[in-house]
């Protein structure tokens, strides 16, 4: 998740479709030699090889009419089926009664990601399934899927300084393992 410089991610702003596929590329240890993706609109894009290689291993699919949509934003629905098919979770154990209140056409994704631990509800009913994925968010996600493993160290951004912030330990790691950088030096901007 790099900063503004790198049009990943920019201060303030949701995370993209790009953003996403760039992230668990580079976090899977698959290596694909070809690949027949072929989104239109990924032509000569910057992350077509990270974008690809998630169709072709089925965790992340285009729109009906074809297209990946790079600069789309990502919802918490759309991270939770993201997740649950990257890390081959036994979705349809959950197809049915769900803690969450609300309707969601991923309800099994979501379910399976939380049961996992990987994603949780912003409330304890909730899930904010159309809510769009910020920094702090996407870096969350990320630590959890490496098992939340233990932080040692000081956040280099004055923006994540609480350590009782629910996203600081994940900065503080993902930025310490070169997934992160600020959108400055010192400004992460979860």
């Amino acid at each position: 998740i790099y900063g503004e410089t790198d049009r990943v991610f920019g201060t303030n702003r949701i995370s993209t479709s790009v953003a996403i596929a760039n992230e668990f590329f580079s976090e899977t240890d698959k290596i694909v030699l070809a690949s027949a993706a072929n989104y239109p609109d990924v032509v000569a894009h910057d992350n077509q090889e990270a974008i690809e290689v998630l169709k072709l291993v089925g965790v992340m699919s285009g729109d009906e009419k074809g297209n990946f949509n790079p600069e789309q934003t990502v919802t918490r629905n759309e991270m939770a089926v993201v997740m649950a098919k990257l890390l081959k979770l036994d979705v349809d154990k959950f197809d049915g009664a769900s803690k969450f209140v609300e309707p969601s056409w991923a309800m099994p994704f979501v379910d399976a990601v939380y049961a996992n631990g990987i994603m949780t509800g912003t409330t304890s009913t909730t899930f904010s399934p159309n809510t769009y994925l910020n920094r702090a968010m996407v870096a969350t996600v990320l630590y959890r899927m490496a098992g939340s493993p233990t932080v040692t160290g000081v956040s280099p951004f004055a923006d994540v300084k609480n350590t009782n912030d629910w996203y600081y330990n994940a900065v503080v790691w993902a930025q310490k393992n070169g997934i992160v950088t600020g959108t400055t030096a010192t400004t992460f901007a979860p």
